[in-house]
């Protein structure tokens, strides 16, 4: 009996779907894959549907997206869509063409989108609960039909518990990049080294942070979960005023 199978592969499905969710949250030049999921009742409500499916979503400029409807019927229904979303938006009707332009981040908008980032992961972490009391449900139910002994019922649940540790895991890791791309963007690896402050960082000290976020056997020291941000991002804590590379230093505790 593959219990805690049947729960991963369920619960593989959340991940994915968080991962669908997160990609709607800007972090830097706005992508058409923020507007692309946007749920549109169409047809005066008739059809609901994904905005990819009712137009196409291409870039126009450096902060500018602009929405294709295929059915030039559909543009009250996507420019109503589009206001309806989370993502506090104003989209601009020009003609059979919808205009999304999007302003400069300032910390306020990016403080607003880390909390939307939690809140679509404390959701999908309670489905992840839900998926695993439904897999105890089935141990239990199988104890009590006599068809599993009470050390299999042990072993079972055990394995259930630790297969929703990982999940739970895996969500908190991309949490924690989700957050690092929108709070501060630049990447390590792009051999871009400045803040969104313009503050430099140096070429050691980056090095330092993806030393700490990528232990190795040279390198052991930091292993803990709670210390480790996503692979290669900078990160910055501003109301704390410390920040990984210190840490990683060993400046901070």
């Amino acid at each position: 009996m593959q219990f805690a199978q049947e729960f991963t592969d369920a619960a593989k499905k959340t991940i994915e779907h968080l991962k669908g969710e997160m990609q709607t949250i800007r972090t830097g030049r706005p992508s058409s894959t923020i507007l692309e999921t946007i749920p549109v009742d169409a047809y005066g409500g008739t059809a609901k549907m994904k905005l990819n499916e009712l137009a196409t979503v291409s870039s126009e400029g450096s902060n500018t997206l602009a929405i294709a409807p295929f059915d030039p019927s559909t543009v009250p229904d996507i420019e109503k869509a589009i206001l309806k979303s989370p993502l506090n938006l104003t989209p601009k009707v020009q003609g059979t063409r919808i205009l999304v332009v999007f302003p400069a981040l300032n910390e306020e908008q990016r403080e607003k989108y880390v909390k939307l980032v939690g809140q679509m992961v404390e959701d999908h972490k309670v489905s992840v609960r839900s998926h695993r009391d439904e897999a105890r449900k089935k141990v239990k139910a199988a104890h009590d039909a006599k068809t599993i002994t009470d050390d299999d019922k042990f072993r079972f649940e055990k394995d259930i518990d630790a297969a929703a540790g990982k999940i739970n895991d895996e969500i908190n890791s991309l949490k924690d990049k989700k957050d690092a791309q929108i709070r501060l963007y630049t990447r390590a690896s792009d051999g871009q080294n400045v803040r969104n402050n313009g503050e430099k960082w140096t070429t050691a000290a980056i090095q330092d942070l993806v030393n700490y976020n990528n232990p190795s056997k040279e390198n052991p020291k930091y292993t803990s979960h709670k210390d480790r941000m996503a692979s290669d991002w900078i990160w910055f804590n501003d109301n704390a005023k410390w920040s990984n590379i210190e840490k990683a230093q060993g400046r901070k505790e």
